[in-house]
């Protein structure tokens, strides 16, 4: 609206934000996050579309269709169907590069989801912490009906279960809330290292979310000392 109160520009969109009608004389010719209405594609010539298409920066989007003009850059690491708009669903997603669909960073679920990222990086750490300070006092092993909480390699397991679940987290959170792009979230930093902590005593910077399996010495008798020469707590994701 203007200073006077008229109507300048008003527009009832579909779905997949193709016109259905539009009031006023003002321009607007932004769409979905990331899309620009290009007037100078999609009419005349070869084409035979009467409307413009979309530039969304990797590719350029039909609106009557609600799919991609081009095939995806990225091939099928950006879905099944490398012509579809975030997988026929514009009202979960969005796609504001032409490669993958996404959700809000800053929406509730991908805050809930970093959040549970966090929640599981700090009892990874603190269940380490406690095979660490173990001093012999459980048994390698004990046989049939023994449990888990009851001996080294029980807590070794349930360690292993916690670092694949929180993997599964994490690549969920960058495929759908990261638009496929290598990132993690904000609300996940790479801790300082704290001297007080022997936990952190003289160890070298780890990228966020690095967490490998523990794996037993060959013949038993507790896991490895680490890998190519590092204790295993440097491998492991710490400091929540």
């Amino acid at each position: 609206m203007d200073s006077s109160g008229s109507v300048t520009w008003d527009a009832a969109l579909t779905p997949y934000r193709g016109e259905s009608s539009v009031l006023g004389a003002a321009v607007m010719k932004l769409r979905l996050p990331g899309q620009y209405v290009d007037e100078e594609t999609g009419r005349g010539g070869a084409s035979s579309l009467t409307h413009p298409l979309y530039y969304n920066y990797n590719r350029d989007y039909d609106p009557a269709t609600g799919r991609y003009t081009q095939v995806d850059p990225i091939g099928l690491a950006g879905g099944v169907n490398t012509y579809a708009y975030v997988g026929g669903n514009p009202v979960s997603y969005f796609d504001p590069d032409g490669l993958a669909r996404q959700r809000d960073p800053n929406g509730q679920e991908c805050i809930d989801l970093a959040g549970e990222i966090t929640e599981g990086a700090r009892e990874i750490r603190d269940k380490q912490k406690e095979y660490d300070e173990d001093a012999g006092e459980l048994p390698e092993r004990i046989g049939p009906g023994e449990r888990r909480a009851e001996t080294r390699r029980g807590h070794r397991s349930i360690i292993n279960e916690l670092i694949t679940i929180n993997k599964k987290k994490q690549k969920r959170y960058t495929e759908e809330c990261g638009g496929g792009k290598e990132i993690y979230p904000e609300l996940c930093p790479i801790p300082e290292q704290e001297e007080e902590d022997p936990l952190f005593e003289g160890l070298p910077p780890v990228p966020p979310f690095i967490l490998p399996r523990i794996n037993p010495r060959p013949g038993g008798g507790g896991p490895k000392p680490g890998l190519n020469g590092f204790p295993l707590p440097q491998l492991l994701m710490l400091g929540f």
